[in-house]
């Protein structure tokens, strides 16, 4: 899902939100309130990923096609459903998932299931490019560990995380050993993904994980710029009427600050836990 807060042709700011149908195949403009529905694409071949340039007036998707095929692509509307075009046509992607737009590079960065890749291009589609790649051809294409499915991207340092290669991590942790002695006790798969795999998985991965998903809520502060009306946004419109800019930035600064300590302080108390349990 992703949110069109302007069009060109309009003076207001509309809030208007943009979803994905996947059964049905198409592309969804709404109110927020989900009244006023407008189809802007149909005929999509499994739509997944999403994103709006709001000043552009332009809807970008991805198209997972068949997803044991090599016949992903990624396509281009204008806001109201015109001019739709191919950028990124069938094959130059594998299975393309989530998508991000980064205005200050003018590139689109997506994670590539199947294909095992996070990658990029220029808005028309031009300069298809593999920034990392997770796994090669048939024989790796099976390992679900390998698949690149979330993405965001930090412009201010230049980097782009993907959760995949965080889960990837933790699974790959867990030594063949503890799976091997589940199954000699004759317990099924799903009990050794659920009772040896995953308790770990979870205890190896979660401090990057909310390190990632930390980072991503500080970054989230520049969405008011794009008048996203978050935490700063409103802040902003206050300041406009009250002229009090030191107390109120102030205020946003604490709210801030305690959500992260709450998120830190817990996690460290997971991790003492932890810790004292392997070691009882």
């Amino acid at each position: 899902m992703a949110i069109e807060h302007s069009r060109p042709a309009e003076a207001s700011r509309t809030g208007r939100l943009v979803v994905l149908d996947l059964s049905a195949g198409c592309v969804i403009a709404m109110n927020s309130d989900g009244t006023a529905k407008r189809v802007i694409a149909n005929g999509c071949r499994l739509p997944d990923g999403v994103a709006v340039d709001a000043e552009a007036g332009h809807v970008y998707w991805t198209n997972m096609g068949v997803p044991d095929r090599n016949d992903g692509s990624i396509e281009r509307a204008d806001v109201d459903g015109r001019n739709r075009r191919i950028i990124v046509p069938a094959g130059g992607t594998f299975t393309p998932k989530q998508l991000h737009l980064e205005k200050s590079s003018q590139k689109l960065y997506w994670a590539d299931r199947e294909g095992m890749r996070v990658m990029r291009a220029n808005l028309d589609g031009s300069e298809v490019e593999t920034l990392v790649a997770t796994g090669q051809g048939d024989g790796d294409r099976p390992d679900a560990t390998r698949w690149c499915v979330g993405i965001t991207v930090d412009p201010l340092r230049g980097h782009s995380g993907y959760l995949a290669e965080t889960f990837r991590a933790g699974i790959q942790s867990v030594p063949a050993g503890h799976v091997e002695a589940g199954r000699a006790c004759g317990l099924s798969e799903r009990v050794i993904l659920w009772r040896i795999v995953l308790p770990q998985v979870v205890r190896r991965m979660l401090p990057e994980a909310v390190n990632q998903f930390v980072s991503l809520f500080k970054a989230t502060t520049i969405v008011s710029l794009i008048a996203v009306p978050d935490l700063m946004y409103g802040v902003g419109m206050v300041i406009q009427t009250e002229m009090r800019p030191l107390p109120l930035y102030t205020g946003a600064a604490v709210v801030y600050f305690a959500i992260i300590l709450v998120a830190a302080t817990a996690l460290r108390a997971a991790s003492e836990r932890w810790r004292a349990k392997i070691l009882a």
